[in-house]
C-alpha cells in the first residue's frame, strides 16, 4: 500500500511537472510571436529597417522616413523620404519589389490631396538588392505627404497599378 501511495504522488509531481512545462512552453511561443500581434506598422517598419539593412543605406538624421506598406496584394515593403534644406527638396524611395515583365518599370510619385496634386519623382532602378529612386526640386513638396509606388506599363506620367503606398505626418 505505501508504495502504491509513493508511485501515485510520483505520477502526480510528473503531472503537475508535465503541465507547467507545457504551460511555460506555450507562453514562450505566444512572447515570440507578439510583435506581428503588435499591428501591421510594426511588421512594415521592420521590414523596412531590413531592406535598407541588407541595401546598406543610411537615412539622413535631419530626413523624415515612412513604412511603405503593399496595396497590391503582394508582399512588397519599403521607405520613403524626404527632407527641406537650404531651399532644396529631396527624397527617395527605397523598395523591394518584385522583378517586372518586359518593358514594365516602377515609378514614385509624391501626392497632394488638397488642392489635388501629383508629381511624378521618377523611375526607380535596381540597386544593391531592391529599387531606388533619388529625388530633389528646388520647389517645397514638404506639403505632399502621399507617397505611391506604380507599376507602369507606358510612360505617360499617369498612374497605373498601385504597389507601394505611405503617408507622411
Amino acid at each position: 500500500m505505501e508504495d502504491r501511495q509513493q508511485w501515485l504522488s510520483i505520477a502526480a509531481v510528473v503531472l503537475v511537472i508535465g503541465g507547467l512545462g507545457f504551460f511555460l512552453y506555450k507562453r514562450s511561443r505566444q512572447a515570440t510571436n507578439e510583435p506581428t500581434a503588435m499591428g501591421e506598422g510594426v511588421q512594415i517598419e521592420d521590414r523596412a529597417n531590413q531592406l535598407l539593412d541588407q541595401m546598406n543605406v543610411k537615412i539622413p538624421e535631419n530626413a523624415d522616413k515612412i513604412g511603405l506598406k503593399d496595396v497590391s496584394g503582394g508582399d512588397a515593403t519599403g521607405i520613403a523620404t524626404k527632407s527641406f534644406n537650404n531651399n532644396v527638396f529631396s527624397g527617395s524611395i527605397i523598395a523591394a519589389l518584385p522583378e517586372l515583365g518586359s518593358g514594365e518599370f516602377y515609378e514614385g510619385w509624391l501626392v497632394r490631396e488638397d488642392p489635388f496634386d501629383l508629381v511624378g519623382v521618377g523611375k526607380l532602378r535596381q540597386a544593391k538588392g531592391g529599387w531606388m529612386v533619388d529625388f530633389t526640386s528646388n520647389t517645397d513638396l514638404s506639403d505632399h505627404k502621399q507617397v505611391v509606388v506604380t507599376q507602369e506599363m507606358v510612360d505617360d506620367q499617369k498612374p497605373e497599378k498601385h504597389i507601394l503606398e505611405g503617408q507622411f505626418n
